[in-house]
């Protein structure tokens, strides 16, 4: 679902400002410092409720200002929305659609799915498991809603076993062990379900994109054995689950591993090859979460061109261009795409 009018106040170094986008490529162009990465933060916040830069949702507030506000209106076919955020120093949130409160960041996500790249996405072979399994868990509550209420079940009971692991309440620990054992085996199939979406569109992406990076594959690794059942691998963990007050395996240890040739990329290829299998993984959760969404996502490239030589960049953007989506690109220069098929926004202070 594009967005017509983006509109920003005390949000990070922007004071006031608004932007009036396009349905198709939009070019935020810039010298360093001047806010570019912010229009996309802003974005990425309303949708997500969350910063890509930071964990502190105070730094987003401009300096000597006590909150922030961010609104944007779209359009989807003849429906227009108009949705907005705002946070106080003191983290209290506010959320409107259509000037009615709402009290759910999943509402403005549904509505508005937004899917961002910024440099730390850049590293997604590199990055830690945590972080490409934040990012499967965001494509797959695109693909299903509800799958946010399972997730937070598995967290909650994990909390707890954990708990009950470093004080030692030994007694309890069963019923809730075995509960883990049901919620996680349910999450783990719906994670399943959508990887095997994703890895179709991985394979095709590479083919189409990156045919000159030879053998790739991306594997799902569930987070225990392959070989075992979850309750077998809890079972035979117990007394080091004990020693560590913790699980040491499970829900929470999932990954994606990309291997060329039964090895791990990120030990065998260069900055430039993972920053395109990284593009390639970020298009394709595009694809899988565009086919089962019926509001096409916004996506978000923050120093898209950087690091990539002018021929990939060049395919790179011809592929996006044949994309129905709404895209929003930050760049230091804008000259790359004066022959292009796009708006060009020059972002100052």
């Amino acid at each position: 679902m594009p967005i017509d009018t983006l509109k920003v106040s005390a949000f990070r170094c922007f004071k006031e400002a608004d932007f009036q986008f396009t349905p198709g490529i939009n070019i935020l162009a810039g010298v360093n410092g001047v806010g570019k990465t912010s229009v996309l933060e802003a974005v990425h916040f309303l949708s997500t409720g969350k910063s890509f830069r930071t964990h502190q949702a105070k730094h987003l507030i401009k300096s000597d200002e006590i909150a922030f506000s961010v609104f944007a209106s779209i359009t989807q076919k003849d429906a227009r929305y108009q949705i907005g955020s705002q946070l106080t120093k003191s983290f209290k949130k506010t959320l409107k659609l259509n000037q009615t409160k709402i009290k759910k960041q999943t509402e403005l996500a549904t509505l508005l799915p937004v899917l961002s790249i910024d440099p730390s996405s850049y590293l997604f072979c590199d990055n830690s498991p945590q972080f490409r399994r934040t990012f499967l868990d965001w494509m797959v509550f695109h693909v299903k809603h509800n799958y946010i209420i399972t997730w937070s079940q598995v967290l909650r009971c994990q909390k707890h076993i954990n708990q009950l692991l470093k004080t030692k309440q030994v007694h309890e620990l069963p019923v809730w062990i075995s509960q883990y054992i049901s919620l996680s085996q349910i999450l783990n199939n719906e994670r399943l379900k959508v990887f095997e979406h994703f890895k179709v569109a991985f394979s095709d992406l590479l083919e189409l994109l990156a045919p000159n990076l030879g053998p790739c594959e991306v594997i799902y690794y569930s987070g225990w054995s392959p070989d075992s059942s979850l309750e077998t691998v809890m079972s035979n963990d117990w007394d080091k689950n004990l020693q560590y007050g913790q699980l040491r395996h499970g829900i929470h240890k999932m990954d994606l591993l990309i291997k060329s040739n039964g090895v791990h990329v990120k030990t065998i290829f260069s900055r430039g090859q993972k920053k395109i299998l990284a593009l390639i993984c970020y298009l394709s959760c595009l694809k899988v979460m565009d086919a089962h969404s019926e509001h096409k996502s916004v996506f978000c490239l923050d120093d898209f061109d950087a690091e990539l030589d002018s021929n990939n960049a060049s395919y790179f953007y011809e592929y996006l261009n044949s994309l129905p989506n709404q895209i929003l690109i930050s760049t230091v220069e804008a000259s790359r795409y004066k022959d292009k098929e796009a708006e060009v926004f020059h972002v100052k202070h």
